[in-house]
């Protein structure tokens, strides 16, 4: 699908996201190593999250949905079932890792996971190798590398592992399977990432420790017994990247409410505020927060992948800030960019060249010039390569730099922000959906 995305007069308004996307993931698979009914509030409805709530379903938990938008889970815990089909992760790169933790630890049980062409090329040796270490009994190509994966359920031995790379979703793999493994499970992270799956975790009951020291983070989980219980989603703070850039970039200011803004999810607030930004944070009544973007005067900034966790998703809409900079911005030490849902470092730069931007590439990294784009009346052409978040960033640069742009594979923003559309046509966006050519 294509979209013609064409500016109009940016007009300040206060907007609410959608729920958080890796929160909403781990309040629907909860459900399979849980016990009780609980209720969620603010889940998203992003097609993403939608393969997850369909996985567990598959799997055997009951959900109602309520006329306010929230929804009932019964949980199934040890009785989850084995499906009589393939569960389809779609594109979501969180749920067939974070599944595939759950899922090694369901003795006696067999599965079968693949997604869409771009899951289909992600790494996946990354979560099967320590999972193997456990006693797991995983198949995928290449030595189980690639999807489409096969999992036969154990009981698991208790392992030691220290993340090679810092991911979240490496590390709630481990831990989710560390509750079906003999003893106590331990994950060393040296540099820190998101740490949604631990505090969910706790909040259920789970035999979870946290030891935290300079060098590093040690988690260690038991076996445990949950017992579920409400969960509240907060606005989904990546997604409110694109429209606090926007009001940042433009001769206005935007109010997004009710975000998350936990540790390692607000790197990019640190970073925008490091570019000059105008940019205000104030704490909500439920303890989420309320940003507040005015029109700035950015200069550059030089980035060398330290805590890259807290800010690797919003890359994109970064870099495109960095377009409107005085100065070169560089970032560097981002070479995971490289295994997302296309190689984001390529594709942020063929956005960028797009709009006559110049900007390079290095192996872990780009560099981005700021204000050296061309002011052109001409339509702009944008493979997004069905990467959303490339596809919402070449539509925000749009709305900064005026004319009309053509987006080849929009269709990937419902994936992580189903509401984009009607939130850009608020502020002044115009978004013609048309067939692609493709």
């Amino acid at each position: 699908m294509k979209a013609v995305v064409t500016s109009g007069v940016v007009a300040g308004r206060d907007l609410t996201v959608p729920g958080d996307k890796s929160i909403s993931h781990r309040a629907l698979l909860l459900s399979l190593v849980s016990n009780g009914n609980y209720r969620v509030f603010g889940l998203s409805s992003a097609d993403d999250v939608m393969a997850s709530y369909r996985l567990v379903e598959a799997l055997g938990a009951n959900i109602d949905a309520h006329e306010d938008g929230s929804i009932t889970i019964s949980a199934v815990g040890a009785e989850a079932k084995e499906p009589n089909n393939i569960l389809d992760v779609g594109n979501s790169g969180t749920l067939i890792r974070l599944a595939s933790g759950i899922l090694s630890q369901m003795e006696g049980s067999t599965f079968f996971m693949t997604g869409d062409a771009s899951i289909r090329r992600r790494p996946m040796a990354r979560v099967t190798n320590p999972l193997r270490q456990m006693g797991a009994e995983i198949y995928g190509r290449q030595a189980g590398n690639l999807a489409p994966l096969a999992i036969v359920g154990r009981r698991l031995t208790p392992i030691e592992y220290r993340l090679p790379v810092a991911s979240a979703q490496v590390k709630s793999a481990v831990i989710f399977a560390g509750l079906g493994a003999d003893g106590a499970t331990v994950v060393i992270e040296g540099e820190p990432t998101r740490s949604h799956t631990e505090e969910m975790l706790l909040a259920f009951g789970a035999d979870l420790n946290i030891d935290k020291s300079d060098e590093s983070n040690r988690i260690s989980i038991r076996p445990s017994t949950l017992q579920a219980r409400d969960i509240y989603v907060p606005g989904d703070p990546s997604s409110a990247a694109f429209f606090i850039a926007l009001g940042l970039m433009t001769n206005t200011s935007m109010r997004v409410n009710g975000i998350y803004l936990g540790p390692q999810r607000d790197g990019f607030i640190k970073i925008f505020k490091g570019m000059g930004a105008n940019l205000e944070i104030i704490a909500d009544d439920n303890g989420n927060f309320d940003a507040i973007s005015h029109t700035s005067q950015l200069s550059s900034i030089a980035i060398d992948g330290h805590d890259a966790a807290a800010f690797i998703d919003e890359v994109p809409i970064i870099a495109t800030v960095a377009a409107i900079c005085d100065g070169v911005s560089e970032f560097r030490g981002l070479g995971e960019l490289r295994h997302k849902e296309s190689d984001r470092i390529k594709t942020t730069l063929a956005m960028l060249k797009s709009f006559g931007i110049e900007c390079g590439e290095y192996d872990d990294g780009l560099f981005v010039v700021g204000n050296s784009h061309t002011q052109s009346a001409v339509t702009r052409v944008v493979d997004a390569h069905f990467d959303h978040r490339i596809a919402m960033s070449a539509s925000i640069l749009t709305m900064v730099l005026g004319g009309r742009t053509e987006i080849e594979g929009f269709d990937s923003v419902s994936t992580s922000f189903p509401t984009f559309v009607e939130l850009l046509e608020s502020v002044g966006g115009g978004i013609e959906i048309v067939e692609s050519d493709r």
